[in-house]
């Protein structure tokens, strides 16, 4: 009997194993299946959709290494400025165009006033230090942090804050001059110092004076290594999830390690505002101060912090370098002319003017010159994307609650529909001669909507000095061995990156009159004398 029944179990064990391996098979299906190749969201009813030529990548081998100017093609070419397509998994909405980034993001900006969340970023870099607000999702913890940075961002406030804007175009006029006597240079590294020490100025009360400080160095290459990991083009695995899983993934690596090296140099910064908290104002010293009681905790404090210093400098540390490049441009002696002339007839004297250009924006065409500026290099093309917190209705099409959407600034600031037929073109005076552009948004360079950069007004101000102060005391020349690259798509070193930086490009400046240079100088090192003291010199 027993013989009998030996072989009936092996036989269902058989099957048994059978039935298992071949739920291990469909779950493994089903699971690849989910983590490979599923897309976030379904086809959005309503939108054209421009597909890719892979199931796996969607249209990413399409774009190529230029996002931005790719996916321009492709809306002039389908007559499409708002289209939607999937990046490996991710669906997501592109906005081309001036009057569809109006239409998405300003009229219905409380729609678009979250974020979503990817993989290297969110989870891999912002591990320590927590999100930024300009990466954060809409929440109520989002919405205070961004309510208190604002209050640095007022007109009162930046008014305030005039002596810093005076410290570092102090020092970037003064290093420039000095170190371009004997030399042309590249101007990229000290306008990146400009916009990071106005950054540390605000959250901890340091900078950085010596342009080969160590530390600085090593923050600025930090930062810009961290900046690619918010790019959509050097982060396969935020868009085909597989890529995560491969051992030998070295953006996952970098990753890491950015977020580790930041977190020590941020360490130090923190404890650097903490120990001077009695003496000098900052953010964080203002916490300190508040024994915790305040507003902001910790966390709070250590996100807007993060967010300034590690994000905040880049647009103007790029665009304030482009301003010497198109100061180089076949009319820019005529420019320079026109900007020292205008501020003569206004202030009546260089000095005058030296000094009220810190506080206030009467050169219309100094104005208009930096808002086209802005307009022609977008140094941000691609926004960081938004996610829709409710639906709302365009062009008769509900877009549903958590769309992915990326607004290319580039393709909107360059929409001839807009701007006309020369807007491929840097003219000055664009904003002073056509009224019907003159209105904001006069670009997207900065975002748009409610969760547009923050720092707008301050930024503007900024630039509008450095280039009013520069054309005040002197005229800016190029290297003739050198040839500029003027146009908005080839200026750019790195067309995979998040934020675009220059190609090489040198300049030297020439005193309209030394003995004004070193007088203006001399007012600007005296009034300041304070903050060029607050210099850290150690490296991590």
């Amino acid at each position: 009997m027993l013989l009998d029944i030996v072989p009936f179990n092996d036989n269902l064990t058989l099957k048994v194993s059978g039935i298992i391996l071949i739920f291990s098979i469909v779950g493994g299906i089903f699971w690849f299946y989910n983590f490979t190749i599923k897309t976030n969201q379904p086809k959005f009813p309503g939108i054209p959709e421009i597909k890719g030529n892979s199931i796996i990548y969607g249209i990413l081998k399409n774009l190529k290494d230029d996002h931005p100017t790719n996916l321009q093609k492709l809306a002039l070419k389908n007559n499409t400025p708002v289209f939607q397509c999937l990046m490996g998994t991710q669906r997501i909405i592109f906005i081309n165009s001036y009057s569809q980034a109006n239409e998405w993001f300003i009229k219905n900006q409380t729609a678009l006033i979250d974020r979503p969340l990817f993989y290297t970023f969110h989870k891999l870099v912002s591990t320590s230090q927590g999100l930024t607000i300009g990466t954060s999702p809409w929440d109520e913890t989002c919405k205070k942090r961004r309510l208190n940075v604002q209050r640095y961002m007022t007109t009162p406030a930046i008014k305030e804050r005039a002596g810093l804007i005076d410290t570092e175009g102090y020092s970037l006029l003064k290093d420039l001059y000095r170190d371009s006597k004997n030399e042309f240079i590249y101007p990229y590294k000290y306008t990146q110092r400009l916009a990071l020490n106005f950054t540390t100025m605000l959250s901890y009360a340091t900078r950085f004076d010596k342009i080969d400080t160590p530390l600085l160095g090593e923050i600025l290459d930090l930062v810009k290594i961290i900046s690619s990991f918010r790019s959509t083009n050097k982060n396969l695995q935020d868009f085909v999830p597989f890529v995560r899983l491969l051992p030998e993934n070295e953006r996952k690596r970098e990753a890491i390690n950015a977020s580790k090296t930041r977190e020590i140099w941020l360490s130090k910064l923190t404890q650097e505002a903490i120990n001077h908290k009695d003496t000098r104002k900052s953010i964080v010293g203002d916490f300190a101060n508040s024994d915790g009681l305040g507003r902001l905790n910790i966390d709070d404090i250590k996100s807007i912090c993060v967010g300034l210093v590690s994000g905040g400098f880049e647009t103007i540390g790029s665009t304030a370098s482009l301003i010497y490049l198109q100061l180089l441009n076949k009319d820019g002696n005529i420019w320079q002319e026109r900007i020292y002339n205008e501020l003569i007839e206004i202030y009546g004297n260089v000095e005058t003017a030296y000094e009220n250009v810190l506080f206030e924006e009467k050169c219309e065409f100094g104005v208009s010159f930096i808002r086209e500026l802005l307009r022609m290099y977008a140094v941000i093309p691609l926004i960081p994307a938004r996610k829709t917190m409710k639906q709302f209705e365009w062009q008769g099409t509900i877009v549903p609650e958590g769309a992915t959407v990326i607004l290319n600034a580039q393709a909107a600031n360059h929409d001839r529909q807009h701007f006309g037929s020369t807007v491929d073109d840097f003219i000055p005076d664009r904003f002073m001669k056509d009224e019907s552009i003159n209105i904001p948004p006069y670009h997207f360079t900065f975002g748009a909507g409610s969760r547009a950069c923050t720092a707008i007004n301050l930024s503007n101000r900024i630039l509008y000095a450095i280039l009013t102060r520069t054309c005040l005391l002197f005229k800016v020349h190029s290297n003739p061995s050198l040839k500029p690259t003027f146009d908005y798509i080839n200026f750019a070193e790195d067309r995979t990156a998040q934020t675009y930086w220059p190609k090489n490009f040198q300049i030297k400046l020439e005193a309209r009159d030394e003995s004004m240079v070193t007088k203006c100088l001399e007012i600007s090192h005296t009034n300041c004398k304070e903050e060029l003291s607050y210099s850290m010199e150690y490296a991590v």
